[in-house]
Protein backbone atom coordinates (compact mmCIF):
# COMPACT_ATOMS: atom_id res chain seq x y z
CA UNK A 1 0.00 0.00 0.00
CA UNK A 2 1.60 3.34 -1.12
CA UNK A 3 0.52 6.88 -1.22
CA UNK A 4 -1.70 7.94 -4.55
CA UNK A 5 0.74 8.84 -7.34
CA UNK A 6 -0.62 13.01 -7.13
CA UNK A 7 0.45 12.98 -3.29
CA UNK A 8 3.64 11.53 -3.83
CA UNK A 9 4.76 13.89 -6.99
CA UNK A 10 3.66 16.75 -4.28
CA UNK A 11 5.99 15.63 -1.33
CA UNK A 12 8.84 14.81 -3.41
CA UNK A 13 9.19 17.55 -5.14
CA UNK A 14 8.53 19.24 -1.91
CA UNK A 15 11.44 16.83 -0.06
CA UNK A 16 13.89 17.84 -3.11
CA UNK A 17 13.37 21.39 -2.26
CA UNK A 18 13.94 21.59 0.99
CA UNK A 19 15.99 17.96 1.74
CA UNK A 20 18.51 18.74 -0.68
CA UNK A 21 22.15 19.70 -0.44
CA UNK A 22 22.56 22.44 -3.21
CA UNK A 23 26.38 22.94 -2.57
CA UNK A 24 26.44 19.34 -4.30
CA UNK A 25 27.36 19.22 -7.82
CA UNK A 26 26.86 15.63 -8.32
CA UNK A 27 27.61 11.56 -7.05
CA UNK A 28 30.34 11.64 -4.78
CA UNK A 29 33.20 10.07 -5.96
CA UNK A 30 33.79 6.35 -3.99
CA UNK A 31 36.86 4.84 -4.66
CA UNK A 32 36.12 2.02 -1.94
CA UNK A 33 35.65 -1.40 -3.54
CA UNK A 34 33.72 -2.41 -0.64
CA UNK A 35 31.17 0.38 -0.85
CA UNK A 36 27.88 -1.05 -0.90
CA UNK A 37 25.27 1.16 -3.48
CA UNK A 38 22.19 0.22 -1.78
CA UNK A 39 23.18 0.90 2.11
CA UNK A 40 20.55 0.94 4.60
CA UNK A 41 20.04 4.45 6.36
CA UNK A 42 17.56 4.30 8.15
CA UNK A 43 17.13 6.23 11.81
CA UNK A 44 17.44 3.93 14.55
CA UNK A 45 16.35 7.18 17.18
CA UNK A 46 13.70 7.94 14.82
CA UNK A 47 11.90 4.40 14.65
CA UNK A 48 12.46 4.12 18.63
CA UNK A 49 10.43 7.08 18.79
CA UNK A 50 7.78 5.63 16.25
CA UNK A 51 7.68 2.33 18.07
CA UNK A 52 7.54 3.87 21.62
CA UNK A 53 4.50 6.72 19.83
CA UNK A 54 2.75 3.15 18.28
CA UNK A 55 2.41 1.75 21.96
CA UNK A 56 1.86 5.22 23.48
CA UNK A 57 -1.01 6.12 21.27
CA UNK A 58 -3.71 3.15 22.46
CA UNK A 59 -3.16 4.67 25.58
CA UNK A 60 -2.99 8.63 25.39
CA UNK A 61 -6.46 7.25 23.03
CA UNK A 62 -8.58 5.40 25.78
CA UNK A 63 -7.60 8.41 28.35
CA UNK A 64 -8.59 10.40 26.23
CA UNK A 65 -12.36 9.20 25.33
CA UNK A 66 -12.70 8.10 28.69
CA UNK A 67 -12.08 11.75 30.16
CA UNK A 68 -14.44 12.89 26.70
CA UNK A 69 -17.12 9.95 28.15
CA UNK A 70 -16.84 11.86 31.88
CA UNK A 71 -17.49 15.05 31.25
CA UNK A 72 -19.51 15.12 27.87
CA UNK A 73 -22.91 15.63 30.31
CA UNK A 74 -21.67 18.66 31.55
CA UNK A 75 -20.50 20.47 28.19
CA UNK A 76 -22.28 22.55 26.21
CA UNK A 77 -23.48 21.60 22.95
CA UNK A 78 -21.20 24.07 20.86
CA UNK A 79 -18.35 22.29 22.74
CA UNK A 80 -19.25 19.19 22.25
CA UNK A 81 -19.07 19.55 18.74
CA UNK A 82 -15.51 20.79 18.53
CA UNK A 83 -14.68 18.27 21.52
CA UNK A 84 -15.64 15.36 19.45
CA UNK A 85 -14.23 16.53 15.69
CA UNK A 86 -10.69 17.53 17.27
CA UNK A 87 -10.76 13.89 18.40
CA UNK A 88 -11.54 12.14 15.52
CA UNK A 89 -9.27 14.35 13.96
CA UNK A 90 -5.89 14.03 15.83
CA UNK A 91 -7.09 10.27 16.12
CA UNK A 92 -6.93 10.13 12.00
CA UNK A 93 -3.89 12.39 11.44
CA UNK A 94 -1.89 10.43 13.83
CA UNK A 95 -2.72 7.13 12.72
CA UNK A 96 -1.51 8.58 8.86
CA UNK A 97 1.61 9.96 10.58
CA UNK A 98 2.54 7.20 12.47
CA UNK A 99 1.89 5.28 8.68
CA UNK A 100 3.99 7.56 6.79
CA UNK A 101 6.52 7.94 9.60
CA UNK A 102 7.24 3.62 9.54
CA UNK A 103 6.99 3.62 5.72
CA UNK A 104 9.80 6.65 5.39
CA UNK A 105 11.94 5.58 7.53
CA UNK A 106 12.26 1.59 7.41
CA UNK A 107 11.61 1.85 2.93
CA UNK A 108 13.62 5.28 2.74
CA UNK A 109 10.89 7.20 1.27
CA UNK A 110 11.75 10.61 1.17
CA UNK A 111 7.84 11.69 0.48
CA UNK A 112 6.55 9.56 3.01
CA UNK A 113 9.32 10.79 5.02
CA UNK A 114 8.35 14.07 4.41
CA UNK A 115 4.96 13.77 4.98
CA UNK A 116 5.49 12.65 8.48
CA UNK A 117 7.21 15.24 9.05
CA UNK A 118 4.48 18.06 7.93
CA UNK A 119 2.41 16.12 9.73
CA UNK A 120 4.11 16.13 13.04
CA UNK A 121 4.86 19.92 12.60
CA UNK A 122 0.92 20.64 11.83
CA UNK A 123 -0.17 18.64 14.74
CA UNK A 124 2.35 20.14 17.68
CA UNK A 125 1.97 24.09 15.91
CA UNK A 126 -2.31 23.62 16.34
CA UNK A 127 -1.69 22.55 19.74
CA UNK A 128 0.98 25.46 20.68
CA UNK A 129 -1.01 28.25 19.87
CA UNK A 130 -4.01 26.62 21.81
CA UNK A 131 -2.34 26.54 24.47
CA UNK A 132 -0.67 29.76 24.00
CA UNK A 133 -4.01 31.23 23.40
CA UNK A 134 -5.55 29.64 26.72
CA UNK A 135 -1.96 30.53 28.62
CA UNK A 136 -2.67 34.42 27.10
CA UNK A 137 -6.67 34.39 28.10
CA UNK A 138 -5.64 33.04 31.70
CA UNK A 139 -3.11 35.80 32.12
CA UNK A 140 -5.26 38.35 31.31
CA UNK A 141 -7.99 37.07 33.72
CA UNK A 142 -5.56 36.63 36.04
CA UNK A 143 -4.12 40.32 36.43
CA UNK A 144 -8.10 41.51 36.49
CA UNK A 145 -9.23 39.50 39.21
CA UNK A 146 -6.10 40.60 41.31
CA UNK A 147 -6.35 43.79 40.31
CA UNK A 148 -9.90 44.22 41.13
CA UNK A 149 -9.01 42.31 44.41
CA UNK A 150 -6.38 44.64 45.37
CA UNK A 151 -7.82 47.76 44.11
CA UNK A 152 -5.54 48.42 41.46
CA UNK A 153 -7.99 48.96 38.72
CA UNK A 154 -7.22 52.22 37.33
Amino acid sequence: MSLPEPVRRRLSSFSRTVFTDNNRTGPENRDDANHIDNEIVSSLPLQMSLYFNLWFFPFWWASSIAMLQLKYSVLPDYYKFILVTSIILTSLIEVIRLYLGYMGNLQEKVPELAGFWLLSLLLQLARQGDWKLQGLWDNKWENFIQQLVFGNLQ
